[in-house]
């Protein structure tokens, strides 16, 4: 019992001292758009490897809402804006969910004769690939200090079969400085 337990304290402490090695503190919004960017390169490849495998089809992205599992108020708009404009400058399409819906109602509006816009439901492009996005919290502590790890999953899945074609995350930490608040 006694080897278990210190077995278990031992492994525990250089569990936090080997993550707390490699910090990568996220200190702004300006962060988030080095982490889109990131995400968007890789996006961009795999779309790229596809469309040299069959160039005659039209790759289109939707980004569903980003999931935020901490206690933060993080800036997600900025994470989502910056993914979104840097897949467009790549000449990646992407589909926004909710315009869709936007524009099916006024389809309706159309069809009842309440609206002189000619807009067509054959002309609206659905997704190939859904980008789903989510950010964890973890907390630790080392030496006394409380760290809190928080972690952005990136996962881009396939809208025909909903699987995962592509991973990827980044991890960052902060130090919980006093008791109410979280310090970047």
């Amino acid at each position: 019992m006694v080897l278990f337990i210190s077995w278990a304290l031992f492994s525990c402490g250089s569990t936090s001292k080997r993550v707390a090695k490699n910090k990568n503190v996220v200190l702004s919004s300006g962060e988030f758009k080095l982490i889109a960017e990131k995400f968007s390169n890789k996006i961009a490849d795999f779309i790229n490897e596809k469309k040299q495998d069959n160039p005659e089809q039209s790759y289109f992205l939707a980004l569903l809402p980003t999931k935020n599992n901490t206690l933060n108020n993080l800036p997600l708009n900025a994470l989502e804006f910056n993914l979104v404009k840097d897949l467009l400058e790549k000449k990646i399409p992407v589909v926004r969910r909710e315009d869709r819906q936007e524009a099916l109602q006024e389809l309706e509006l159309q069809l009842a004769g309440f609206s002189e816009n000619n807009l067509t439901i054959g002309e609206m492009k659905t997704p190939n690939f859904f980008i789903k996005m989510k950010i964890e919290e973890n907390y630790l502590s080392e030496r006394r200090k409380r760290l809190v790890e928080q972690t952005i999953l990136l996962e881009l899945r396939s809208v025909a079969t909903q699987l995962v074609v592509l991973s990827d995350r980044v991890e960052f930490f902060k130090e919980k400085k006093t008791r109410n608040s979280i310090v970047w």
